[in-house]
């Protein structure tokens, strides 16, 4: 889901937010060490999670669903034990992102793009 950035919308005041907002969720500052942008996670169990991007060349909050935890993601057990684990906690991860997109909106006044 991808949301308007609004020059408010700093990884900071989201976080805050976040974690004043969601307290059942553990919510993290991280920075992928790799390709070296910043996003937050949102955690509401290690199989059920999102990742927030901000895309400032776009204008754009990314909000993309995800298995927060690395050992949930690695596929284990195949390629069909992964899909199923994906088919069975997608509308968790979604439900969580409306969540996040609800918040966002009420407290920075952004929309789905």
């Amino acid at each position: 889901m991808k949301l308007e950035l609004k020059p408010e919308m700093s990884f900071n005041n989201m976080t805050d937010l976040l974690k004043k907002e969601c307290t059942g969720y553990k919510v993290k500052l991280l920075k992928n060490p790799v390709a070296r942008f910043q996003y937050i996670q949102v955690e509401k169990s290690p199989f059920v999670g999102i990742w927030i991007r901000v895309f400032e060349n776009k204008g754009t909050v990314q909000l993309i669903n995800t298995m927060p935890s690395t050992l949930a993601r690695v596929p284990l057990l195949g390629l069909v034990v992964t899909f199923l684990l994906f088919a069975f906690t997608g509308p968790a991860q979604s439900k969580v992102r409306d969540e996040v997109a609800e918040i966002f909106g009420k407290a920075y006044g952004t929309k789905a793009i």
